[in-house]
């Protein structure tokens, strides 16, 4: 069978091309992109100062992109400071939202010698109060997003080629890192091994495309805490004695990372040397199998 256009887009080389994220934009998304927007006004707009300023502010984020019912809810005792906030929202710009009216929003304005910055909360989004909750909880929403259409891409695929064709692994392998990514790492371990069986049936079981898969196994029992595991995955495709030894770099890389997290100085700089012989044409252990 031939490879068709209908299976080109539905596998991974598709993936770059859609906004894995597009799909859905929520209260807290819109939220911080509007700070981000007036934080860059306002870090241009205030200048610094000897002693540090702060004033809060409260207005209503507006669902059609403008804003009102602005309060000063603190001054900061510096009238050009206070004016440069307010000049910051007024040409900030805001995106459209959907699902509530309008947003709260309470924006602290702080200022010393270094410009200024601006934060954000919401009564209205929950976790507002926090930039770090906010941008984890989108991390893992695009990883969720992502996850979505990969199945969907591999499911119309296997209608095309069946469930164990060889162009298939591409997409299971990034579909068990996406599950890494958001630590289920159960649907990570069983798509990951099922991309390693179709690349050892496909390419043969010392082949780059199965060390590749390995590999990965590997960084995932790392991230699982799963040490015995992933050195096990190392070490199967160190000892591949049919493998070039370019093709072990990444494995090396891996391996020696892992090393170092455990204190086995000695252990990782052997293997980094292993590398730089590899990339010189030097002879190394690892040609015929890991010694």
């Amino acid at each position: 069978m031939k490879f068709n256009a209908f299976l080109y887009l539905a596998l991974c080389v598709g993936l770059s091309a859609t906004p894995l994220a597009s799909a859905h934009v929520d209260l807290g998304d819109t939220m911080h992109h509007a700070e981000q927007v007036v934080d860059f006004r306002f870090h241009h707009l205030a200048m610094p100062k000897q002693s540090s300023l702060s004033a809060l502010i409260s207005f209503h984020l507006n669902w059609d992109g403008t804003y009102s019912e602005w309060v000063v809810r603190r001054t900061s005792g510096d009238p050009s400071f206070d004016a440069a906030c307010r000049t910051a929202v007024d040409s900030a710009g805001f995106a459209r939202f959907e699902g509530k009216e309008y947003l709260t929003i309470n924006a602290t304005f702080r200022g010393d010698e270094k410009g200024g910055s601006v934060s954000f909360s919401s009564p209205d989004v929950r976790g507002g109060s926090s930039k770090v909750d906010r941008v984890i909880a989108q991390t893992k929403a695009i990883h969720i997003n992502s996850i979505a259409i990969v199945k969907d891409r591999i499911a119309k695929a296997e209608k095309v080629v069946g469930p164990n064709d060889g162009r298939l692994s591409e997409n299971i392998n990034f579909l068990a890192n996406e599950y890494k990514e958001i630590g289920d790492f159960k649907n990570s371990e069983a798509a990951f091994k099922r991309a390693l069986a179709i690349r050892e049936k496909a390419n043969g079981a010392h082949s780059p495309a199965v060390a590749q898969s390995l590999t990965m196994l590997g960084e995932m029992y790392l991230a699982k805490g799963d040490k015995t595991e992933a050195e096990n995955s190392f070490k199967s495709v160190l000892d591949m004695s049919d493998l070039k030894p370019q093709a072990k770099i990444k494995t090396l890389q891996a391996y020696a990372k892992m090393q170092m997290k455990e204190g086995k100085q000695a252990e990782a700089d052997a293997m980094f040397k292993q590398i730089s012989d590899i990339m010189q044409n030097k002879p190394t252990g690892v040609e015929g199998g890991q010694k």
